[in-house]
Parts: C-alpha cells; sequence; structure tokens
C-alpha cells in the first residue's frame, strides 16, 4: 500500500515521466516485505532507472511498460534470494 500510495504521489507531484521513474525504483523495494532483498530496474526505450544499490539474480518478475497505450520498455523486479 505505502508503494502504491507513493507513486500516486510521484505522479501527480512530478513534472515529467523521468521523476516518475526515479521515484518508483526507489519506492518498489519498500512494497514488499524484505526490502534489503528486493532491486528494481526499469527500461524506457534507451534510458534506465535503477534502484540503488543495484544487482541482478535469476529470481525475478518482469512486466511490460506501456504509456499512452505504447510498449516502450519494462520493469524487472529482482529477488537477490530464493
Amino acid at each position: 500500500m505505502q508503494c502504491t500510495l507513493g507513486v500516486i504521489e510521484s505522479i501527480r507531484s512530478r513534472e515529467t515521466l523521468e521523476q516518475v521513474f526515479e521515484d518508483v525504483v526507489a519506492l518498489i523495494p519498500l512494497g514488499w516485505q524484505y526490502t534489503k532483498i528486493v532491486r528494481v530496474k526499469i527500461r524506457v526505450d534507451e534510458d534506465e532507472y535503477i534502484s540503488e544499490p543495484f544487482e541482478e539474480s535469476p529470481w525475478k518478475q518482469s512486466a511490460e511498460l506501456v504509456v499512452h497505450g505504447k510498449a516502450c520498455g519494462s520493469i524487472d523486479v529482482y529477488l537477490l534470494e530464493e
């Protein structure tokens, strides 16, 4: 819930989509129970936004990112422990 409310607030208050993406990579780990083992990567066209510190793992969930009805990137959420 904290993550969802944070994303809504970011959309309302930020001026650019890039600022929203920066907020989202910071907020998603807070929305998970185990914040120390969650990392996020958002790819939009040629840009990439990652949570810090970032680390990939074989355990990830991915979703296509669609803006104005057009696929333009992806969101990957990595779990650092199985």
